[in-house]
This record gives C-alpha cells, sequence and structure tokens, in this order.
C-alpha cells in the first residue's frame, strides 16, 4: 500500500491500496499531458528508426498510479492526437493501468468513458501486487501474464513521493539518519541530536552505497531524503521490460546540487508535519539510474516539481533521450502552473477580451482548471448582447469538456461548463454535458432546468416540458427552475396550431420551424452579423440587440406576417423564414444564420415553410433572389419553386422572380399576378407593359415583395 507520508518505516513499494487510496487523483495538466504524449511518440518513433520496434506486437504504457483514471484519460486522448499522423503505431498503442486490487481497477472499467478503449482492447487494466507475483492482464477476452514485447513506457505521475522514503544527512564527512516523525516531535535542539544516529548501508539496493559515499565528498552538511521505495519500484518494473524502457515521473522534488544545499531540515520537518511528504530525490535517481546504464534528464516542470526522463535497456539510450528531452523540453510543462495563477486574475478584468481568454486557453491546451478561474470573464465575453463570434468558443468549450474526466465527488464541472456551452450555442453539446453530468453527481433541479432550457432553445418543448416537470418535483427550489418553468408554459399555451405550431421535418429531422417571438431575438441578432445578410435581403441593418428586439417585436405580431424561427435540434436557432400572407397568395422569405451558411439546411427550409403555407390555405407562393445569388436560386428550385420569365425595370432588373403552386390550386397567369400585386400595393418596383391585368388585394405582403427575399441559402 502507498506509504504514509509521514511515516518512515519501509514499504515493499506497492502502489496503490485499498478502495480509498484507489480513488485519490493524481491530476496531469492537459498542457503536461500533451508534452508527455509527444514525449512517448518521439520515443517509439526512434526506437522505430532504430530497429527496435516489432510492429507486430504491442506498444505497451505501464500507468503505476492510474488513480481515479484521469492521467489515462488526458494521455490516451493526447496519444490518439499525436499518433493521427503515425497510424502505425497507433494501431499497436496499449495503456495498461496498473493497481495491486480490483477495486481501483473495477472503478476505472466502471467509467463510461473507458469502455470502448476496454472493448478494443488499447486500455488494459492489469492486475500487479509487486510483493506476490507479476503483472496480469485483465483483458475482456481472458487473463493473462504481461510480457513486454517491445520497448515499455512507464509513467510515474506523482508515484515515487507515495513510497517509502528515509531521512539521511551528510554532515561534514558523516552520514546520519533520522525518523523524521521524531523529529518533528522533539521538544529541544538536545533531544534532536540524540535522535540522529549513523546511517544503515546493508540492505540498500546495489550500486546505492557508492553513491552516498560520493554525497559525502560533494555536500558539507545537508539533508538527503533517499528515495528507497521509488528505487525499488523503479527496480523491478524496469527489469521487467527487457526490450527497453522510457521512464516518466513527476513529483515535488529537487534534481540538483544547488537545490540540495538549499533545502532546510526545518523546511522538511513542517513538510512532515502538514501531512506532506518529503520531496523526492531525483539527483540521486538520476545517478543511480545511469550508473545501471540508463540515460537520464531531468528538470523543473514547475516551481518545486520535478520531471525526469530516464532510458534504459537499450543501445545508445543517450541518443533514445534526446528527441524525448526536446518534447519536454520545447512543451514548456512548467508553464501549465503560471497559466493557471495568470487565469486566477482574469476575474478582475472589467472588459474582458476574447481574444486572450480564448489564447490563454489555447495556451494551456484547454485545461479545465483555467476555465474554472476564466469562467466569469468567459461569461461576460458571451452576453446576449455582443456579437462576438461563437464558433471558436464552441470549440474550446468542446475541447475542454473533452479534456475532463467526470467523476464522483469531484466538482460537478458540468454545471459550470454547461451555461457556457449555452451562451456560445452549443445547445447540443450543453445537452449531453448535463446529462452525463446528472449521471455522474445524481439528480439536481438546477440541471434538470438547464436541460429543460436546451430542449427549450432548440425546438423540442414536449421535452423540454419534461425535464421541467422533473425539475419542479425536486425538494429544492430555484429562481431559475420556476423562471423556465413559466417560460415553456407561456410558450405552449401559444402554439394553438394553424399557423401558430411547431413545424418538424420529416425529411431533416434535425430541424424545425417555430413561431417567432421575443425570446428568438439575441440569438437572431447574432446569427444576422453578416453584413450580407441584410445587403441581400433588404431588410434592416439591425446592428444593435435593442433594434433586432424592436424588428423581431414588430414581425412576431404582425398580422399579415406568417413568421418563423429555424430551430436546429444541437445549434438551437438557424435562420429566419417568413410568409407574407394576403388572402390565399403569400409572399416567402427567408436567411440562413451566420454560422450556419453553405450546409445544406436552404432547400428543406424552403420546402418545410412552403408546405404549411399550403397547408393553411395558400395556393400561390412567390418569391425572389438577385440574379447573382447562385445558392439561393438553387435551394429555391430544389425546394420546387419555378423561374419567372418576367424581369422589373431597371434599376431592379436584377433580380430573378419565382413561383410555387400549391397542389389543386386554381390555375392563374402568376406574371400577371405578380405585376398586379406590385401594382395594387403601390411598390417601386415597374415592369414592362403587357396585357392589362385584374388588381388584387395584396396587404400585408409589402415589405417583402420589395425585398431580395430569398436569402444566403
Amino acid at each position: 500500500m502507498i506509504a504514509d507520508a509521514k511515516a518512515n518505516s519501509r514499504t515493499k513499494g506497492q502502489v496503490s491500496g485499498g478502495n480509498e487510496s484507489s480513488l485519490k487523483r493524481s491530476r496531469l495538466a492537459p498542457l503536461t499531458a500533451a508534452a508527455w504524449a509527444d514525449a512517448i511518440v518521439n520515443f517509439w518513433r526512434s526506437a522505430d528508426a532504430s530497429s527496435m520496434i516489432d510492429r507486430s506486437q504491442t506498444l505497451d504504457i505501464f500507468d503505476l498510479w492510474p488513480g481515479c483514471g484521469e492521467t489515462a484519460w488526458l494521455l490516451m486522448n493526447a496519444l490518439h492526437r499525436r499518433l493521427q499522423v503515425f497510424p502505425e503505431l497507433a494501431q499497436r498503442l496499449r495503456y495498461l493501468v496498473v493497481a495491486p486490487n480490483r477495486d481501483t481497477l473495477n472503478a476505472i472499467r466502471a467509467q463510461k468513458e473507458f469502455q470502448l478503449w476496454i472493448a478494443n482492447e488499447s486500455l488494459v487494466p492489469v492486475l500487479w501486487d509487486p510483493d506476490r507475483g507479476e503483472p496480469c492482464l485483465l483483458t475482456p477476452r481472458k487473463r493473462f501474464a504481461w510480457e513486454a514485447t517491445n520497448p515499455v513506457v512507464v509513467l510515474a505521475n506523482d508515484v515515487w513521493a507515495r513510497l517509502d522514503q528515509r531521512l539521511l544527512a551528510v554532515h561534514y564527512g558523516a552520514l546520519l539518519e533520522a525518523d523524521i516523525g521524531a523529529l518533528a516531535n522533539k521538544q529541544s535542539d538536545e533531544e534532536e541530536a540524540k535522535l540522529w544516529f549513523p546511517a544503515r548501508e546493508q540492505g540498500l539496493p546495489a550500486g546505492l552505497s557508492p553513491l552516498l559515499r560520493e554525497c559525502l565528498l560533494r555536500f558539507n552538511s545537508v539533508p538527503l531524503p533517499l528515495p528507497i521505495g521509488a528505487i525499488e519500484m523503479a527496480t523491478r518494473v524496469t527489469g521487467l521490460s527487457k526490450r527497453g524502457y522510457l521512464m516518466l515521473a513527476s513529483a515535488d522534488g529537487t534534481f540538483t546540487e544547488q537545490q540540495m544545499r538549499l533545502q532546510t531540515f526545518p523546511s522538511l520537518v513542517e513538510r512532515h508535519r502538514k501531512g506532506e511528504a518529503m520531496p523526492v530525490n531525483f539527483y540521486l535517481l538520476a545517478k543511480y539510474f545511469e550508473r545501471l546504464g540508463a540515460a537520464a534528464w531531468q528538470s523543473e516542470a514547475a516551481p518545486g516539481k520535478v520531471i525526469q526522463a530516464v532510458v534504459g535497456t537499450l543501445p545508445r539510450p543517450h541518443r533514445i533521450l534526446d528527441p524525448v528531452q526536446a518534447s519536454l523540453s520545447n512543451k514548456n510543462c512548467g508553464d501549465a502552473a503560471a497559466l493557471l495563477k495568470l487565469a486566477r486574475t482574469a476575474t478582475g478584468w472589467s472588459r474582458p477580451p476574447s481574444e486572450s481568454i480564448l489564447a490563454l486557453l489555447r495556451s494551456t491546451d484547454f485545461d479545465p482548471e483555467v476555465f474554472v478561474e476564466c469562467t466569469g470573464a468567459i461569461m461576460e465575453i458571451l452576453k446576449p448582447d455582443t456579437t462576438v463570434d461563437r464558433a471558436p468558443w464552441r470549440e474550446a468549450l468542446q475541447q475542454i469538456w473533452q479534456r475532463h474526466l467526470p467523476l464522483p465527488g469531484t466538482r460537478p464541472l458540468h454545471r459550470m461548463l454547461a451555461p457556457a456551452l449555452m451562451r456560445a450555442g452549443s445547445w447540443g453539446y450543453a445537452r449531453s454535458v448535463l446529462q452525463r453530468g446528472l449521471q455522474i453527481h445524481g439528480n439536481d433541479a438546477l440541471d434538470f432546468a438547464h436541460l429543460a432550457w436546451c430542449e427549450f432553445r432548440t425546438g423540442r418543448l414536449v421535452e423540454a416540458r419534461k425535464w421541467i416537470h422533473r425539475a419542479l418535483s425536486m425538494p429544492e427550489k430555484h429562481a431559475t427552475v420556476t423562471e423556465v418553468a413559466e417560460k415553456i408554459e407561456d410558450k405552449l399555451q401559444r402554439l394553438h396550431g394553424g399557423w401558430l405550431q411547431t413545424v418538424p421535418s420529416s425529411r431533416m429531422p434535425v430541424i424545425c420551424l417555430e413561431p417567432l417571438d421575443m425570446l428568438h431575438a439575441e440569438a437572431l441578432h447574432q446569427q444576422y452579423r453578416d453584413p450580407q445578410i441584410a445587403i441581400m435581403t433588404g431588410l434592416p441593418a439591425l446592428t444593435t440587440l435593442d433594434a433586432t428586439r424592436e424588428w423581431v417585436n414588430g414581425h412576431s405580431t404582425d398580422s399579415g406576417r406568417r413568421a418563423y424561427a429555424v430551430m436546429h435540434v444541437d445549434h438551437g436557432f438557424l435562420g429566419y423564414a417568413c410568409m407574407a400572407v394576403s388572402g390565399t397568395i403569400a409572399y416567402f422569405c427567408f436567411w440562413i444564420g451566420a454560422d450556419y451558411q453553405g450546409l445544406g439546411f436552404a432547400a428543406e427550409i424552403a420546402r418545410l415553410t412552403c408546405e404549411l403555407g399550403i397547408r393553411q390555405g395558400m395556393t400561390h407562393i412567390y418569391t425572389s433572389a438577385y440574379a447573382d445569388n447562385a445558392r439561393s436560386l438553387r435551394s429555391l428550385e430544389r425546394s420546387g419553386f419555378t423561374r419567372l420569365p418576367i424581369r422589373a425595370l431597371p434599376p431592379d432588373h436584377d433580380r430573378i422572380f419565382l413561383f410555387l403552386q400549391g397542389a389543386g390550386a386554381p390555375v392563374l397567369d402568376p406574371e400577371a399576378d405578380l405585376i398586379a400585386y406590385y401594382r395594387d400595393e403601390k411598390l417601386p418596383l415597374k415592369f414592362p407593359d403587357r396585357i392589362a391585368v385584374v388588381g388584387r388585394a395584396h396587404s400585408g405582403c409589402h415589405e417583402h415583395a420589395q425585398q431580395n427575399d430569398a436569402a444566403r441559402a
């Protein structure tokens, strides 16, 4: 089991114990995970270039401290991203999560996020008690002993400090030892002097005694923590890796002679009193591995935190270590901690710049901890009245969730991330994040309300009502729950059929139409930010949210217009469609939002809206598009519209008019009807002289007929 950080008694080197220990977290920052993944790939590529890799066999990663699985989650994802360009290595990757008991392994196997990897055996639980036998692989098919068939990567993130350490000291030519627990409880300096005794060298691993004698020559009086548990465990694991290994380790520690000289006895005693382990002596570890013929490199990953890479049991290990060292150096693993500190200042920014926060997230490889610190700033950036481009934010927020392993008893990140995703318009992803959060952390009224809001803002009113009913049934009360419930019920009461209904598409089930109302104004304002929409439709610029709200209010309450929001099951507001109705004649207008143009929605939106109009009694539907708006013209023709040969006189001769007739509708002269409409409404367009036509009453079509209504497809 893990050695108590306060104890000095020897342990045999197990890395995890019972169920409580198995659930301990060992966080590896995403930026560090990316650097480690790069180092691992370069290790294998370098070994492969030297003909040391058998491509028919697995490339194993032996994780000595899987904890809750967070390191495995981050590293596996980082490795898959890195190995996309090296498919010959990717298909042989196998991540071994090692523990001495089944409780730890079962907890990892139960994680939904790991089950696909476990099923295809790219992640395999390994049962191994170093005191009792050899590692045993527990695959879905069978149980069998592990044997290294290629150079192995051994991971010891936050491992060595968990194992036994002895406190030695060099004191003017003498090698002494003391129990740090006794030192922490000493009552006087005289008592402390009696606690030190000559160090015991018998039973030390071969090669360690000469290193200790070397320290007597290099130092005057310094504490000398001896990582005996780390040495024993590393020796055992590397002994199993007969075809070579790369060992990556990280822990609080020292690695230079200067750091060892500056380390004080009181600082070690104070750490012990706080329940912290002694810093790991990576200096001694490096010297020990080098005596065994390995190549070692170590550096400071963060203040007080050391990262060490060791390559051994391979010819020319320094040559293999060089690209590993380059990866760990170039990736600046130490920046993760510094950037996290910088993120903590984001809450004080009065006007947080979007690009700066995004750059910070990218620089930390989308670290969830950085997101937590920046949440307030991000929510400010994504306020409804801003027209900041949401697309990079949707991508960034999704990347953050992909680097988070949701675990019981940990911070419910979904409750911070889902609202940001909703503000970014990533409703489908917010929905999945909330559902996973509920699975891990249990029922919560606010989570149910947020799920209801996701469904409400994506046109799924029936599902929204189900979720809000679950929220209302919970004992805890939230103002948000009440507010969401009121909005859902208000909309449902207004949808009483006819033109006022939600209209799903059977051909494209991800979209639907719902009557436009003020709740769509914020999303409409965001999607309308492309100035070409106003230019191509002739609609107002709507440069402010207030102007947009005023426009939406006018269109949603105008009895002559049947205005609809086009809703997507994952993206929410997609675009706008409208029928300007006069008797049984309608003029059709639509546009697609800035983020969703060119994705194939236009023809179905036109078809769906016109079918609704025909069901509501429209016999003839007109529309128009500029002659150079090829995408809209194609979409309209695919949806059933036919071009009319008639053109308006200059300066309006650059638009194409189209016509759609409902099944069973009376046959009429569409050109004559169109001319009559413009004449009777006293609209500015003029047409060439032709046979006189009977005028029609087309009240309510005025605005749409003088605009180029079929907008960006």
